[in-house]
């Protein structure tokens, strides 16, 4: 399991329901904003859903190594736009 979904599963076990509800319209709507589809695709079946990137590269018909990238890819995009 990569580190952030762990941190990411670790934070909702502790969470109430209301706030599990609200940390997903957040993510949801940061998502959004991702110019790119295919990054927010990778990171909602990820993050969200809890696939594995090998899961994710079947339905996309894609290498994992290039969900790989795109997840680093998307992530470094939503790091920046919170930073900013």
């Amino acid at each position: 399991m990569n580190k952030e979904l762990l941190l990411f599963n670790e934070t909702q076990m502790s969470q109430t329901p209301d706030e599990k509800t609200i940390e997903r319209l957040y993510i949801q709507g940061l998502l959004r904003e991702v110019p790119f589809e295919k990054g927010r695709k990778i990171i909602y079946e990820i993050f969200i859903n809890g696939k594995t990137e090998s899961e994710v590269a079947a339905e996309l018909k894609i290498t994992q190594q290039a969900v790989s990238k795109w997840r680093r890819k998307t992530l470094k995009y939503l790091y920046q736009k919170m930073s900013s």
